[in-house]
């Protein structure tokens, strides 16, 4: 009992102002398991003003090492080093391919004011939480990260870092300068199929990620032994799947504690699970060295997420997005499972990892599949964002391709001015087919190369089948009754193209590409209803297009416009001139192909 007692009581500080150089000192941090042991340092100075004005960071240097490798490694981000028993503050910055064992240490009194905000705000220097609360709260109740817009973000890749955005602390920086330790990003459950992509998505998305054992899920498990030194996990995702980021614990006073010495994503109010770890050991590195860490049982709440710390409460344990993913395939089914923390920075990539994940079990080292994949998220307060399409190929690596699909949707709706929205679940069926079921569009013709308003034009395609002999199809479009003398298009396009003519999926980038009966959306659920009219692959469309003498007016396409009124519009007397409208859409048939099918073609026709 005095021990637990200990574990929860507030140390003395040592204040920055007390500090020198040749001061001697303690660090105490996790080599393997979870003792806490110590290591000597050595305070060489103050940097002064090195994360901002006002914002100091002692630099020291590591005396001894219970490992025996003299090594500073990742996740050793948060460790207290105290002097002469009171706490200086937190291990948190360091080098790449650093020759000495030197380290930063966050001052504690700036790793302190993460008390004083409450929720995006800064106030007094309570949470107003009591010690005692024992609650599974609702996430918004905690608050949620700062809003943002997609105003300055580029067009999204799963593969690169989000621009825009402040980069998280356990992103692997690309200087050589003094950087804050990354944390390693702990992946368990890995299929060995799809560990070399996974790996790649995260890596590549600028985390430092590594193969972990799953360890323990338990909730409200028993928290005394959480001391300065303990390590400590922020929990992105457990399951069938399981993604943690490991450091260390610095302060804590009850239920109340800080950790890391630097943030976790940088956003600012957060409801991220964080839980026990056990170290399995330091990794000694030219490059970085870093601990390997199981996660442990998940003991509170991170709630805020500032430059000089994470702060959290023990006991308070958030709710968690679930995702289920069930696949048919060969008669059978197999049902997968995880929760994650809603997160801009992880859902768009944890979401196809999963997917890849999953799919990796099932499919093993299959030569040829055709996929369907359905999958529906359902957002709080908004309708729900839902996916259906078809792919086909060969071997397993074509399944990396299709996984981003549904990931680049989810992530248009992330990048949106009109807010952010919040996950309630997100559900998957995918039924697997052992064959390829897969066209390409090779020829088109039509019968009449002139025709009348009114006449009906026959088109004649030809397709190549994946391993089969060429098929003919035709179809017919009938022109329209009012349409005008001149020359037409007549478009024979697969989904993708179509997506793209008619602005539908989300897929166009400007909103030169929206028709006339789909302006650009002005809130989520115009957003989401547009991203829900993705065309499935194994369609192909009749399209009948023509050069447009129209406009576009307040992002409305106005393709039909009395002359007097257009000449009125682009007169040098009007001062918001509007923009030409390209292209004009007269009519779009849909057609049910059968299988995937890739390629496009147009023909032109002379109207009478």
């Amino acid at each position: 009992m005095a021990v637990a007692a200990a574990a929860r009581a507030a140390s003395a500080i040592f204040p920055l102002k007390e500090v020198k150089p040749g001061l001697q000192g303690e660090c105490h941090t996790v080599f393997s398991g979870t003792k806490v042991e110590a290591f000597r340092f050595e305070v060489m100075g103050v940097a002064k003003d090195f994360a901002g004005p006002g914002r100091d960071i002692i630099w020291c240097r590591m005396k001894s090492d219970p490992t025996g490798q003299m090594v500073v490694a990742g996740g050793m981000s948060g460790s207290p080093c105290f002097i002469e028993g009171r706490n200086m503050g937190a291990l948190a910055y360091g080098w790449y391919f650093n020759k000495e064992p030197v380290f930063g240490v966050q001052p504690i009194e700036s790793m302190l004011e993460v008390f004083q905000f409450k929720d995006n705000e800064r106030k007094g220097a309570s949470w107003g939480l009591s010690a005692n609360r024992r609650a599974h709260p609702d996430p918004g109740s905690m608050g949620r990260p700062a809003e943002w817009t997609v105003s300055s973000i580029e067009k999204f890749s799963p593969l690169k870092t989000l621009p825009g955005f402040a980069r998280p602390s356990l992103m692997m920086p690309r200087e050589a300068a003094a950087q804050m330790f990354p944390l390693p990003l702990e992946i368990s459950g890995l299929h060995p199929l799809a560990a070399d992509r996974v790996m790649q998505i995260w890596k590549e998305a600028g985390f430092l990620p590594q193969m972990a054992a799953s360890g323990g899920s338990t909730k409200n498990a028993d928290a005394a032994d959480l001391r300065p030194g303990s390590p400590l996990t922020g929990v992105i995702a457990q399951g069938d799947l399981n993604f943690a980021a490991t450091g260390t614990l610095t302060w804590r006073d009850g239920d109340r504690i800080l950790a890391f010495g630097h943030p976790f994503l940088g956003v600012g109010a957060v409801n991220i699970p964080c839980g026990k770890a056990e170290i399995v050991g330091v990794v000694s590195s030219y490059e970085r060295s870093f601990k390997m860490s199981n996660k442990g049982s998940v003991v509170g709440t991170l709630t805020q997420d500032r430059l000089s710390a994470v702060g959290g409460v023990i006991g308070l344990i958030p709710r968690m997005t679930p995702l289920t993913v069930n696949i048919r395939w060969r008669g059978t089914q197999r049902s997968f499972a995880l929760e994650f923390c809603d997160n801009k920075f992880f859902t768009p990539v944890i979401y196809p990892t999963a997917l890849l994940q999953f799919l990796a079990n099932v499919m093993e080292r299959s030569e040829e599949s055709t996929l369907r994949l359905k999958s529906e998220i359902q957002l709080q307060g908004l309708p729900s964002l839902r996916f259906e399409d078809v792919f086909a190929g060969e071997r397993f690596s074509w399944v990396f391709e299709t996984v981003m699909q549904p990931a680049m949707q989810l992530m248009q709706l992330y990048q949106n001015d009109f807010g952010e929205p919040s996950i309630r679940r997100i559900s998957v069926d995918i039924e697997i087919l052992p064959v390829m079921h897969l066209a390409t569009l090779e020829e088109m013709t039509v019968d009449l190369p002139e025709a009348h308003p009114g006449d009906t034009v026959r088109i004649r395609a030809v397709f190549q089948p994946w391993h089969g002999k060429r098929m003919r199809r035709e179809y017919e479009i009938k022109l329209p009754e009012e349409v005008k003398s001149g020359e037409v298009e007549v478009i024979l396009a697969d989904a993708r193209k179509a997506d793209l003519l008619m602005g539908a999926g989300g897929w166009a980038s400007s909103s030169d590409h929206y028709p006339s009966t789909s302006p650009a959306p002005q809130n989520l659920e115009q957003l989401i209803s547009l991203l829900n009219r993705r065309h499935p692959n194994d369609t192909l469309h009749l399209i009948l297009q023509r050069k447009s003498e129209g406009l576009e007016v307040q992002d409305r396409r106005l393709p039909a416009l009395p002359e007097s009124v257009r000449k009125l519009l682009v007169s040098d007397q009007n001062t918001n001139r509007p923009a030409s409208v390209p292209d004009a859409i007269l009519s779009r048939t849909q057609v049910d192909f059968g299988s995937v099918v890739h390629g496009s073609r147009s023909v032109k026709v002379r109207i009478k």
